[in-house]
């Protein structure tokens, strides 16, 4: 009888284990790709884009456009991460969040050159 109620317990724990993990679907529209995040807590989404940079105003703006020819614009919080220098006519890749209508860089990348 313990035997089947450590079995039971263990069911149990399992189960809700499995009911609570965040759940990760990812989506390509374009030039960019978009991973969104659901489960317990608040839930993510962020998009990744690739293109060239058309305007740079270090803690303020970046415009890059894509391969498809689509244009990005994004505001720069004092948050945001950049790693690698961020040059006019060079490729970057930018991981945002979209809020109230707005994208919001939260990672900018130099892409090295091959």
């Amino acid at each position: 009888m313990r035997r089947n109620l450590l079995a039971a317990l263990a069911a149990a724990v399992l189960a809700a284990a499995c009911a609570t993990a965040p759940e990760t679907k990812v989506e390509t529209d374009g030039s960019a790709t978009t991973v969104k995040q659901t489960g317990p807590g608040e839930n993510v989404k962020t998009t990744t884009v690739t293109g060239t940079v058309m305007k740079y105003e270090p803690g303020n703006e970046l415009e890059i456009r894509a391969a498809d020819g689509n244009n990005h614009d994004f505001d720069l919080e004092d948050s945001v991460r950049i790693d690698g220098s961020i040059v006019v006519g060079q490729p970057v890749t930018v991981t945002y969040s979209d809020r109230e209508g707005k994208k919001y860089a939260s990672i900018v990348s130099s892409v090295p050159s091959p």
